[in-house]
């Protein structure tokens, strides 16, 4: 149907004419999205605890104990530790002393030899001592009787039967001679002589054969051991 024109309409009315439309477009319902089911609230765990809750003694009693089991720890580590720093130093200790062991048998071995050397050159030294003081000391008794007889042979038929020494040259002899006049001059020759210290004469007597006699004296030390 149609229609009629509106003729002289005002602006005023214009603009309400279209704030009209405006709102009945508004008032047109928008489809609205459907509704989504909320969903069913979740069951909750229901299960049933066997281990009941500590008390508070308890757990203080499990600190405690944790504290305790962690200061063993601490303690056993120390302790091996201790062990090992106790081991190490035995073992060096050790070390230590076998060296110090070998450089004292170095030493003692040395301390011996020179020991030995020094000994030896003191017995070597002893012995010239001794063979000098021997040899200063000793004498020729063959010697001494050839002299004797030489100063008897001198004297006339003078026989020497025996002849002892004595210390520093003392010497005892017996003979025999055929006069007395031979055994005064075997005597005379002994007084005067150089390397005759002293002389005497023991006994003289007669015998059948001649003449038996007996002297005692005392050579010159020296001019013996000297010769020698």
């Amino acid at each position: 149907m149609n229609k009629a024109p509106i003729q002289n309409k005002k602006p005023e009315d214009a603009l309400l004419i279209n704030k009209k439309k405006e709102e009945s477009k508004q008032k047109v319902l928008t489809p609205t999205p459907p509704a989504t089911p909320s969903p069913a609230p979740a069951k909750e765990n229901t299960g049933i605890n066997l281990i009941p809750n500590l008390s508070k003694a308890e757990v203080v009693h499990e600190k405690k104990k944790k504290k305790l089991n962690m200061g063993a720890v601490i303690s056993l580590m120390t302790l091996v530790f201790v062990s090992i720093l106790i081991v190490g130093f035995n073992i060096i200790s050790k070390i230590q002393l076998n060296s110090e062991k070998e450089k004292l048998y170095n030493y003692e071995q040395r301390l011996s030899s020179v020991s030995y050397k020094i000994t030896g050159n003191n017995e070597i030294r002893e012995r010239i001592s001794l063979y000098k003081d021997i040899q200063k000391d000793a004498f020729s008794p063959r010697t001494v009787i050839e002299y004797i007889n030489s100063i008897a042979a001198k004297s006339g038929s003078i026989d020497i039967t025996s002849f002892e020494f004595g210390g520093q040259l003392t010497f005892d002899l017996d003979g025999d001679a055929y006069t007395l006049e031979e055994v005064s001059k075997f005597w005379y020759l002994l007084s005067n002589d150089s390397k005759v210290e002293n002389i005497i004469l023991k006994s003289v007597g007669k015998t059948t054969d001649g003449v038996r006699f007996s002297f005692e004296g005392k050579l010159v030390f020296t001019d013996f051991t000297s010769s020698i």
